[in-house]
């Protein structure tokens, strides 16, 4: 299931209905779409904990440009000022 069919089937499950759930077709809906759900999630947080070893692919990523290493570290300072207390 792609990321998309994966949000939509909880949707679906939250109220929608499974008339035109993407997770139908399975035997097991609810736990194939908490398997799918998990493995977004791990994806996810693979890619955060990537982009945090390495400021620079932070603004790569966006499409800023990082002029050096201290600008990228004092930019990526500015962007997690107070993540600490989200």
């Amino acid at each position: 299931m792609t990321d998309n069919e994966i949000i939509k089937a909880f949707d679906c499950c939250g109220g929608d209905g499974c008339a035109n759930c993407p997770a139908r077709p399975f035997t097991d809906c609810v736990d194939r779409i908490m398997d799918e759900a998990s493995r977004i999630i791990n994806r996810q947080k693979a890619e955060i904990e990537r982009l945090q070893e390495c400021p620079k692919c932070v603004y790569a990523m966006v499409g800023e440009e990082a002029v050096d290493e201290a600008t990228a570290a004092k930019a990526w300072e500015r962007a997690n000022v107070g993540a600490d207390n989200a």
